[in-house]
């Protein structure tokens, strides 16, 4: 039996070669490009701690304003803004009691229109956030070495975030036993002890990657600590946040506009080299 081979004229099968090589190129160079399309960028996450106990009673008005200075910041980021309280107790925190993201749907090059849209979800965060400080919320005792390890948590449980940022909305005089900073003056010494406790408590998290954020430190405390006090403070929080590797870039008794924030410009409230 004669078994005939059929080939293609020689013009015919460079054509389909050429077909076949033009089809699969473009196919690869199609999929990275549809897949760009379809997976959006991470969307940076900001946790704010809000110090609602008896000693900042005083300063919620500028709790409130650091606030709005806030939210417009995160706004203008399109990132997503989370909020949770600091008590005498914030590891039992089921939730954060604020979540607002600021991803909104492109306007189709109409600026005026996603403006709108962010101003309109930086008003409803302020809103909330001014309820929440008219609230009463008695607290025996501040405790923000337990707010710092929940916060830590909640960072770590976003693993699609972009750039995370942690911001303290607090005077940072944590009393709540046994790490009360009101009631003795923190040499160096006093300082490397206290650290290596924490440490041993598992109250050091991870922060690599984190950028933080302080604001109402420094300002009078409810408690009536005298500002050599809350200098030492200051110098114990720092030396915290170097041991979590957290990158400190604000440290101030309040916010600036979100101008001034993006370059960092006021000297006297960045601390370099934490």
């Amino acid at each position: 039996m004669n078994h005939r081979r059929h080939r293609l004229p020689m013009r015919s099968m460079g054509a389909t070669r050429r077909l076949v090589t033009v089809v699969t190129v473009a196919t690869l160079v199609a999929l990275p490009l549809s897949s760009c399309r379809s997976r959006p960028q991470p969307q940076a996450v900001t946790l704010a701690l809000v110090d609602l106990t008896r000693s900042t009673t005083p300063s919620r008005s500028s709790t409130l304003r650091d606030f709005q200075v806030l939210a417009d910041q995160v706004a203008s980021e399109h990132g997503r803004l989370l909020v949770d309280v600091i008590d005498d107790n914030p590891l039992a925190h089921a939730r954060v009691v604020i979540d607002q993201s600021f991803r909104v749907p492109e306007a189709r090059g109409n600026r005026l229109v996603e403006r709108k849209k962010l101003e309109e979800r930086s008003a409803l965060a302020v809103k909330a956030m001014r309820v929440l400080l008219e609230a009463p919320r008695p607290a025996r005792s501040t405790d923000v070495f337990g707010a710092l390890v929940s916060a830590a948590q909640r960072l770590q449980s976003i693993p699609d975030a972009g750039r995370r940022r942690l911001v303290f909305l607090s005077d940072m005089v944590s009393t709540t036993p046994p790490h009360n900073l009101a009631t003795h003056g923190w040499s160096k010494s006093d300082i490397e002890e206290l650290i290596a406790d924490l440490m041993a408590e598992h109250m050091l998290p991870s922060l690599y990657g984190v950028e933080v954020w302080v604001s109402g430190a420094g300002l009078s405390s409810g408690d009536g600590l005298p500002a050599e006090k809350l200098l030492e403070i200051k110098a114990v929080w720092l030396a915290v946040f170097a041991a979590t590797h957290a990158r400190v870039t604000v440290y101030a008794s309040q916010l600036v506009a979100p101008a001034r924030l993006a370059g960092v410009d006021d000297r006297s409230t960045l601390h370099e080299g934490a």
